[in-house]
């Protein structure tokens, strides 16, 4: 419960008041206290223990009262508002501090409407740029928004007194959505029209006497109602004029327009310095008869009034019922195609028979109307009973099977469904009152396929029934959606699965069973080079990986190779030998399928001596085979597993300046992070752990990354 403010005609009202509210109270068991007026009279009839603590009869002045940051100085008689939080001493300029410093400001009647639309402006500025909450806003908005919440420290220096000119006042930002003026103009006289309905009941007074007054003069040409209007106007034009007289609407210059300080929005010293905005227009406090004429001229802008051509050309349309008809829509792919050969259609004919001739590309009149005609053919193939029915102002049946949408008749002939959303005016006539579209009717299809295609083909059933629903209303919209997507080519395409090539068998080498201990058939390959550093002042020396693998565990192992040539190699694969045991067959790559941009790594294989290779492996007897040039798949055992090494080796060392012995060191650990898990991870824990090859190799999954000097140096 909070405090609140209330005004009376005079003392005895007041004394009546407190009487009937302390009673009401009193029976639910509840007392007001607090109680505050600006008429001591008032307050020696209301006792002590219910008056404001502060309140000394004895005393000359009386207290202020405070509700939500509105200030009453009972002894004056005046509001005063807080002021604002002045300069923003936060670091950061946000979305956030912006909607914080607009809420903040107190003020149920509007009085101060200038001010606040004015960040109003800025908010929309902000969310226009696409920022996030807590994201800082670009250097120029971000000064306005600082001007702006500095501004409002003046605040603490406007005082009104409570029988003030201005009632109240209602403020909106214009939509971003581009809209022309004359239809921002109709919206405000709206708001006006709204604003005047809430403060009618409070001043005890009627709709009827209330005059509005505008410096549109297309609106009030409008309320005059002298022609018909399109959807947009004619809807509001038609609550305007349902709810009060024209005569009502009266002319304004703008330079005596209160509403247009509102509109521009002002600081706050400006506005303390406004007369135009507190005492309004001078001429308002003399009679009615002293007031300026209230001539109001013919509107310039007749962008809104509905061409009646349309209803002469529609009389042309639907006749024809053949198939080779010209303006068959089953003869038609595309629905902008159709829409446009119809309009110059149309146009011919209305050549015809008008003097006045039509030349040139074809304007949106005349795309709208033939948008229209064809909507009213396809609707009277399919609801010829309907239209019938709702033409006469019959209701449908329960059975029929577009009851549900409440469907009606519009301006145009056109059926439309009446949803929930009918008075709600902050979103578009369309929406709320979507075109009904039949079936499977070509009509329907062919619209469904403009927006498929509008979407690049790519956006998927939901998102197009979303943008189908901006302005139609689909019967069975998802099937005909998803029928669209099928019969589409290029979805056809795009979603068609790829042939899979067959792969060929593993190498028998890969799959024998004979001997189930790890490295009995290895595969070799190389990597690198790796720079190291060899002391102070020395150069850079390039080392190389030599990767061993088995062909049957997939268990890697990994050595430091220091040169390129066959005895360095030898001396590589003598070091693997003495660790994990002879292999009997051992396979590498023959040198040429080195494809890369180092020239030393493509021959690091073929500068190899094989006949000294062989020469030292077939005494151990182990059968040593090349696969193929030009054949790297022939490899692909170990050629993946390069990539692999390569990335945990990179991952290790980053950009570290490191020597041989941390060089091994990491390719021992990546060694460890290669021998991987073969089988799949359970979330069970009553599963056993995976089997790797760390488990063939030494019993276990692995150990440690890699040393801490190395981790510690990156």
């Amino acid at each position: 419960m909070d405090d609140t403010m209330t005004s009376v005609k005079n003392e005895q009202e007041a004394v009546e008041l407190y009487r009937e509210l302390k009673e009401l109270w009193g029976s639910a068991g509840m007392s007001a206290r607090k109680w505050v007026s600006n008429s001591k009279a008032v307050l020696e009839k209301i006792p002590e223990v219910d008056r404001a603590k502060e309140i000394k009869l004895s005393g000359n002045a009386l207290p202020s009262a405070k509700t939500l940051g509105l200030i009453w100085k009972a002894d004056e008689d005046t509001f005063k508002f807080q002021g604002g939080s002045g300069p923003s001493n936060v670091c950061k300029l946000t979305k956030r501090l912006a909607l914080s410093r607009i809420a903040s400001i107190f003020d149920p009647l509007g009085i101060l409407a200038p001010v606040v639309v004015a960040g109003k402006i800025i908010m929309q500025e902000i969310w226009a740029n696409g920022l996030d909450w807590d994201e800082e806003l670009s250097p120029d908005v971000g000064q306005k928004l600082e001007r702006w919440i500095a501004n409002l420290g003046e605040l603490k220096d406007i005082e009104i007194e409570r029988c003030i000119n201005p009632v109240a006042s209602k403020t909106k930002v214009a939509p971003l959505k581009s809209m022309s003026i004359p239809r921002l103009e109709l919206m405000a006289a709206m708001l006006g029209l709204k604003l005047a309905k809430s403060v009618v009941n409070p001043l005890q007074c009627q709709l009827k006497e209330v005059k509005f007054w505008g410096d549109s003069m297309n609106v009030l040409w409008w309320i005059r109602g002298h022609r018909d209007f399109k959807p947009f106007v004619a809807n509001r034009i038609g609550e305007i004029q349902g709810q009060t007289n024209p005569s009502q609407w009266r002319y304004i210059l703008t330079k005596l327009n209160p509403a247009d300080v509102a509109s521009r929005g002002c600081t706050v010293i400006e506005l303390r310095q406004n007369e135009l905005w507190w005492q309004g227009p001078e001429f308002l406090s003399d009679c009615e008869m002293q007031w300026p004429e209230n001539k109001i001229e013919k509107a310039i802008d007749e962008i809104e009034i509905k061409k009646r051509t349309k209803t002469l050309l529609s009389k042309v349309v639907p006749r024809v019922k053949s198939d080779n008809w010209r303006l068959n829509p089953i003869r038609y792919s595309s629905w902008n195609k159709l829409v446009c050969v119809f309009a110059y259609v149309m146009r011919f004919i209305n050549n015809c028979r008008l003097k006045d001739k039509v030349r040139g590309p074809l304007n949106v009149d005349e795309v709208k109307d033939s948008e229209i005609a064809i909507i009213q053919k396809a609707q009277g193939d399919e609801f010829s009973d309907e239209i019938k029915r709702l033409s006469k102002g019959e209701i449908l049946s329960t059975k029929n099977n577009i009851s549900g949408l409440n469907p009606q008749m519009d301006a145009d002939y056109l059926l439309r469904a009446n949803g929930r959303l009918s008075l709600n005016e902050a979103i578009s006539y369309d929406v709320r009152y979507p075109i009904i579209l039949p079936r499977k009717h070509h009509v329907t299809k062919l619209i469904v396929k403009m927006y498929h295609e509008l979407g690049n083909h790519v956006i998927g059933t939901n998102h197009t029934l979303s943008l189908l629903s901006e302005k139609y209303w689909v019967q069975a919209a998802r099937e005909e959606i998803r029928e669209c997507e099928k019969n589409c080519m290029g979805c056809r395409r795009r979603l068609a699965k790829q042939g899979e090539q067959i792969m060929a068998p593993l190498p028998k080498n890969r799959t024998s069973n004979e001997s189930l201990k790890a490295f009995t058939r290895v595969a070799v390959d190389y990597a690198g080079p790796f720079l190291t550093k060899q002391g102070r002042g020395k150069v850079q020396t390039k080392r190389y990986l030599c990767l061993f693998t088995c062909l049957s565990s997939r268990a890697v192992h990994l050595e430091m190779a220091y040169g390129l040539d066959t005895d360095t190699f030898l001396n590589a694969f003598h070091r693997f030998v003495s660790r994990r045991g002879k292999p009997e067959e051992m396979m590498s790559d023959n040198g040429t399928n080195f494809v890369g941009a180092d020239r030393e790594l493509k021959g690091v294989l073929k500068s190899l001596n094989k006949d000294k290779i062989q020469s030292v492996t077939v005494v151990t007897g182990m059968k040593w085979s090349f696969i193929p040039p030009m054949t790297p798949h022939f490899g692909g055992v170990h050629e993946s597993l390069i990539k692999s090494a390569k990335r945990a080796i990179y991952g290790v060392l980053r950009n570290a300046d490191i020597t041989d012995e941390e060089l091994h060191s990491a390719f021992v650990g990546a060694e460890g992070i290669l021998n991987c898990p073969l089988t799949y991870q359970s979330a069970s824990v009553k599963d056993v752990i995976p089997l790797t090859p760390n488990h063939f190799l030494h019993g276990q999954m692995g150990g440690n990354l890699a040393p801490e000097s190395i981790l510690d140096s990156c």
